[in-house]
């Protein structure tokens, strides 16, 4: 299912959780029809009047729609029955929650369906004056937009590089679009607290410091069936990633291959969201730490490992610290690794 930002649509309630909400009046979809119906209703054949419009719904979506136009004649007397293809005006059921009236128009609530449902109907229109004409049409009913929302994590005062959809659509009719709406019933362009909205409802950038800045914000899906489903959008803003960091000192061993044993601690990390990695660079931050031969940095462990530095390493040297999380939060610390001269006897 395709996702698009929306500029403005009418809004209402979301009455449930992977539920639809009890939807807008918006356009619905018109479609031609195709010659073939694999949903089993009565096909158009040689003789007979073809199948003029195609109307699709979203069950749970408010419906108001005129089907068709009502023009020439006696304009004062025309109305528009309903019967089945057939023509059998007792035998036409509309799909629950639905009414027609004599000007042509459907209304109500369509009732919730488990797959799409479709239905074929002939529309006569007649006046006083005797004058007649009749088409046939095809209403389809599909299944409520549904919305699940799980609870974004972030780290307060980080940045999200790359844009997340905080919630996930299914059901409903054709291309959804996502809107972001503020406590005074807004659209928002973007997030209070700096969050960024792209064209497909994915937010990225700055994360507010807690998710005070967002209350009242809503997530709201629509649907081209003319439902609409809204919720209080959810992020799991948490606290910044903390990080102490100490120097580290070895003193060099007179023979390569010395392992470091217990492998040496440089930080100790709090905060942050999911799994925080760290890393080694040299102290301008552009490129990877050149650390003495064999001497590793475990980014997991936060622990030097591999073998003793010798004495042609000795002396000691500036390094920065990074450490990033899943959530956008970011941290760097300088530490000083020094290498002291091998011991002796004399």
């Amino acid at each position: 299912m395709k996702i698009h930002k929306v500029g403005r649509v009418l809004l209402v309630r979301s009455l449930f959780f992977w539920g639809a909400a009890t939807a807008i009046a918006a356009p619905q979809v018109e479609e031609p029809v195709q010659i073939q119906n694999s949903l089993g209703g009565q096909l158009s054949s040689p003789g007979q009047q073809a199948v003029s419009r195609q109307f699709t719904f979203t069950s749970g979506a408010t419906i108001r729609k005129q089907l068709l136009a009502i023009g020439g004649g006696d304009g004062s007397t025309a109305v528009c029955k309903l019967s089945s293809v057939g023509g059998d005006q007792k035998g036409v059921k509309l799909p629950e929650g639905l009414t027609f009236s004599p000007n042509c128009e459907l209304a109500g609530v369509a009732a919730a369906v488990p797959s799409a449902q479709t239905h074929d109907y002939r529309i006569e229109l007649s006046d006083q004056q005797g004058g007649y004409t009749a088409k046939n049409i095809r209403i389809t009913i599909n299944p409520p937009l549904m919305v699940k929302c799980d609870p974004v994590p972030m780290t307060a005062g980080g940045r999200i590089i790359v844009s997340q959809l905080p919630c996930q659509a299914r059901g409903g009719t054709g291309e959804t679009t996502v809107a972001y709406i503020g406590p005074d019933g807004s659209i928002l362009k973007e997030l209070p607290g700096g969050l960024k909205i792209d064209e497909k409802g994915g937010i990225s950038g700055k994360v507010p410091d807690n998710a005070d800045e967002l209350k009242g914000v809503e997530v709201q899906f629509a649907d081209a069936g003319g439902a609409a489903v809204r919720t209080p959008i959810s992020l799991d803003i948490r606290p910044p990633i903390s990080m102490d960091v100490e120097n580290v000192v070895f003193t060099a061993s007179d023979q390569s291959g010395r392992p470091v044993d217990p492998p040496r601690p440089v930080a100790d990390i709090s905060g942050g969201s999911g799994v925080v990695t760290v890393e080694i660079l040299e102290e301008d931050g552009k490129q990877a730490a050149k650390l003495p031969d064999g001497l590793r940095f475990n980014g997991i462990t936060k622990r030097f490992e591999g073998f003793v530095p010798i004495a042609k390493d000795v002396g000691e040297k500036k390094y920065l610290l990074k450490a990033t999380d899943q959530g956008g939060g970011s941290i760097e610390r300088v530490f000083v690794l020094k290498v002291n001269p091998p011991l002796q006897l004399s």
